[in-house]
């Protein structure tokens, strides 16, 4: 079969797409596989101060430690 010059261009067109097509898929794919990987890290139990607690238990108590140290500054200050 001969191939005249539009032709391929034509499959150079297809082939770029095709190529970058897959490499939207794979990002896509990368990005889920690192949802999923972080949310299986956030199920377990985090060490703060000694003490075991969900994450979300962990982060409200640090928040309650910042705002009671910021009101301690700030009574200070006073």
């Amino acid at each position: 079969m001969n191939l005249t010059h539009p032709q391929m261009i034509k499959a150079q067109t297809t082939i770029e797409y095709l190529l970058i097509i897959s490499v939207i898929v794979l990002l896509l794919i990368s990005l889920f596989l690192t949802m999923n990987e972080l949310r299986a890290s956030t199920q377990g139990n985090v060490t703060v101060n000694n003490q075991s607690q969900s994450p979300t238990q962990a982060i409200s108590a640090i928040m309650n430690e910042t705002r009671n140290s910021i009101n301690q500054t700030n009574q200070t200050n006073s």
